[in-house]
């Protein structure tokens, strides 16, 4: 099962659109292992918690936001994590530094900063579309 790590505008557009990429990526959770660490789930918290967030995504509530990180606490949720300083935005290296610490595979993200890291130390970083591409194709090997 892939280890997988999920950006911060994904966790919050599954939330906003359930039929988008991202919602149905995330309705596919049992077929894969979240991984997040505490500054990913702080990242979370602290965006959802902005009230300019909050106006334009009105299935965010505190349930949701609380339901989600049960769930990513609920995977593998790492303690330590390597300094990185791979990002052209510094504040997306948390990201890295999770899958790495976590063996992830994947990082999934639409930020274009992210994106851009494709193979950076062995890690595949891409869009939920392409993911969901991913998991048709290992449903095909077994």
């Amino acid at each position: 099962m892939p280890k997988i790590v999920l950006d911060t505008n994904i966790l919050l557009r599954a939330i906003a659109r359930r039929s988008g990429p991202s919602g149905r990526l995330w309705a596919r959770r049992h077929e894969f292992t979240l991984c997040s660490s505490n500054d990913t789930i702080a990242e979370f918290f602290a965006v959802a918690a902005r009230a300019s967030v909050r106006a334009k995504v009105a299935a965010l509530t505190d349930a949701t936001v609380e339901e989600m990180v049960a769930e990513l606490q609920g995977g593998l949720c790492v303690d330590s994590v390597p300094e990185v300083k791979a990002c052209r935005d510094p504040h997306d290296d948390k990201f890295i530094a999770c899958a790495l610490a976590a063996g992830a595979q994947y990082v999934v993200a639409e930020d274009k900063d992210l994106l851009e890291l494709d193979g950076y130390e062995g890690l595949r970083c891409v869009s939920p579309a392409e993911f969901a591409q991913l998991l048709e194709g290992e449903d095909s090997h077994v």
